[in-house]
């Protein structure tokens, strides 16, 4: 993405295709202001494409405070969100990324090549390992490895 080329003397393409022929997954983040800096864009999409990874593009939208707090499960003593700097007081909303989102994949992609299984077993979290409340059961779930 540098104008003049990598200043250590790399080719970014040829170093994908190595990456590739090794399997090597890369997962590429663009952010705004990167898709006019020669290609930038452009080449975070190539370099996920050839590796057999994924692009996102990193976004931020307003919600509404209360509504954030019980999707994720926060719990009543950590849901202020006057404590937020993000917080606007007028529309009670909160300034929220795709972040989770973004690296939740990546992290569930890595854990199940790790050997990793998840099910459906209909909780909210859509994984065997949660119970109701949100919380992980480590002694009653054998299926969890142990490193």
């Amino acid at each position: 993405m540098f104008k003049q080329g990598c200043p250590s003397g790399y080719d970014y393409q040829e170093e994908i295709e190595l990456a590739a022929e090794l399997g090597i997954t890369i997962h590429t983040v663009g952010c705004s202001g990167i898709e006019d800096y020669n290609h930038g864009t452009d080449v975070l999409k190539e370099i996920s494409k050839t590796t057999g990874g994924k692009y996102e593009r990193l976004e931020y939208r307003r919600v509404v405070a209360a509504n954030y707090y019980e999707s994720e499960m926060v719990a009543p003593e950590y849901a202020d969100a006057s404590m937020d700097t993000t917080y606007d007081e007028k529309s009670g909303t909160i300034l929220i990324s795709n972040m989770d989102n973004i690296t939740g994949w990546a992290m569930k992609s890595a854990a199940m090549e790790a050997g990793v299984s998840y099910t459906d077993t209909g909780n909210s979290s859509g994984s065997s390992h949660y119970n109701d409340a949100g919380t992980v059961q480590p002694y009653e779930n054998k299926d969890i490895p142990t490193f």
